[in-house]
């Protein structure tokens, strides 16, 4: 079978033609669950089931994994196309990123040849969970991944103890990454960090490229739509330093407000719209105006709900919140300038109005800047200080805003306390998806 097709562009017809006979294959194979099919794309690696539509779309979305040319686990005997893996080593340090579960699968099969029930008995043994109640990994995905970790960066064998092993004497330090001119600077800020930001801060400077990203997906019912971002390492290391941020640093934080919600009970009283679909310019660049785009964003998200709309004028985060019930739109601003305030309100209120008219709703909305919010000392802050609004508005079991943010507070500022608790819980969300 001509497989060549894996490695052409995926917006290519060739690619287009061999995904679809891959999906016609598996679903002719009698031996083959339609509803659970190992997906074999950069993501996945043959570790999750799939249905076939979704592996169609994993298929374009994240490629076909490379590695993957004896295809085990849709039909194809151990033996054709088979590849010697021996001529592909490389050193150690210096391993492929998606080292392929399906070789090491290969290799179990050649010892099993004479024996196939037993190597389908390894199969569903290496399929159960992790743990009693564990979703996220099986026995095989966990054991690919350490060994996978231990080989692409060179762990000495001391320092991973697998259970058939003894323990002697304590395992050795894990080394830094070398990063040039950064190395003493990474250990420095790893040691003010809280305790819950050291991992993953940790995880990304020791483990990730500049090119990785960590995949973040949201639930449909957040934006009304479909929504997913790849974290860059630099997103992260900007964060961790309490650096200047942007739109993907925001949705993350966000994310994990949705899913405290939903864990108390509480989804439904909030909604977010995506900062990332508002553009930073009075004009958007499909030529509608920026009244027009807050419109069409409440018409994905709100529902007779307090909506949280973070924006970035083009420098500066500020936090618009508009609540249905009280007919009103509120401002919160962590540095007050009244020109962008008079601006930003003009353009809101028209957004709010136009929704309004879609609804059948003539009422006009009220609008008000609260200056009782504590403000950013430095230059930089202005995005943490937009999660902390967050944050303290979607904790309050009853949030009536002109009473949480009355009076007018002048030079008094969030503390780092204050900014560790969100960046503590933006941390914990984020490791979430590590290995995900």
């Amino acid at each position: 079978m001509d497989k060549s097709w894996i490695h052409s562009d995926r917006r290519s017809k060739q690619y287009e033609e061999g995904v679809e006979l891959f999906i016609r294959g598996c679903l002719e194979n009698p031996h083959i669950d339609p509803n659970l099919i190992h997906c074999p794309c950069c993501k996945c690696k043959n570790l999750k089931k799939r249905p076939a539509k979704s592996i169609r779309e994993h298929l374009y979305f994240h490629g076909f994994s490379q590695n993957y040319v004896n295809w085990i686990w849709h039909g194809e005997s151990a033996e054709s196309d088979k590849v010697n893996l021996s001529t592909n080593k490389e050193p150690i340090g210096n391993y492929h990123r998606h080292f392929e579960t399906t070789n090491m699968c290969e290799a179990a099969y050649d010892n099993y040849t004479k024996n196939p029930e037993a190597f389908m008995e390894f199969l569903e043994e290496a399929e159960k969970p992790l743990y009693h109640g564990c979703k996220r990994n099986t026995k095989l995905s966990a054991m690919v991944k350490l060994y996978n970790t231990k080989a692409k960066h060179g762990w000495p064998k001391e320092l991973v103890i697998f259970p058939t092993t003894k323990r002697k004497g304590k395992p050795q330090s894990f080394v830094l990454a070398d990063v040039p001119g950064q190395r003493d600077n990474f250990k420095e800020i790893e040691k003010t960090l809280p305790m819950s930001c050291k991992y993953i801060y940790s995880h990304v400077v020791r483990l990730l490229n500049e090119s990785d990203t960590i995949c973040i997906e949201f639930e449909d019912a957040m934006f009304g739509r479909p929504k997913s971002i790849q974290l860059l390492r630099e997103d992260i290391v900007l964060f961790m330093e309490m650096r200047e941020i942007g739109a993907r640093q925001i949705l993350v934080y966000m994310g994990h407000l949705y899913k405290d919600l939903k864990k108390k009970d509480k989804a439904d009283y909030f909604s977010f719209v995506d900062p990332g679909n508002i553009p930073t310019c009075p004009i958007g660049t499909d030529g509608r105006d920026l009244s027009q785009h807050i419109a069409d964003q409440l018409e994905a998200v709100c529902r007779d709900s307090i909506c949280l709309i973070p924006y970035n004028t083009g420098y500066h985060w500020i936090l618009t919140i508009v609540n249905e019930d009280k007919n009103m739109i509120y401002l919160l601003d962590s540095t007050s300038n009244r020109n962008r305030d008079d601006t930003w309100k003009t353009i809101v209120t028209n957004g709010v109005k136009m929704y309004n008219a879609s609804k059948g709703i003539s009422k006009g909305q009220g609008f008000k800047i609260l200056t009782g919010n504590l403000k950013q000392s430095g230059s930089v802050e202005c995005g943490y200080c937009v999660m902390r609004y967050m944050k303290e508005i979607v904790d309050c079991d009853d949030p009536q805003l002109e009473k949480m943010f009355a009076g007018c507070i002048k030079n008094q500022y969030y503390t780092q306390c204050q900014y560790d608790e969100v960046r503590s819980e933006w941390s914990e969300f984020v490791y979430s998806y590590v290995g995900a």
